[in-house]
């Protein structure tokens, strides 16, 4: 079974969902919908871990080496835009 839980903020401040639950069991598709209905920016996980392992990649980062991955992951420029249908765009350089 997942969880869901959200936090409820003053105005101007931010307002955090997480949704917890076992793999393959939906949670991504849930949050992508709650996300959007409520205008909130989606921030996926894995989408986080995947672009650092693509851009070390490009890099030539040795991807075994945790503390040189680490360094290299602290310079990566993450952005996530809310965008004008309320899906979210990730980008990282």
């Amino acid at each position: 079974m997942s969880e869901f839980s959200a936090s409820s903020t003053p105005q101007g401040t931010i307002s955090v969902v997480t949704i917890d639950g076992p793999s393959s069991s939906g949670k991504s598709t849930v949050a992508r919908n709650v996300a959007k209905t409520l205008r909130f920016i989606h921030l996926n996980s894995g989408a986080l871990f995947r672009a650092i392992g693509v851009l070390a990649v490009r890099a030539n980062v040795d991807t075994a080496d945790d503390d040189a991955l680490a360094n290299f992951a602290k310079g990566i420029q993450f952005r996530f835009e809310l965008c004008p249908d309320n899906s979210t765009r990730f980008t990282a350089d």
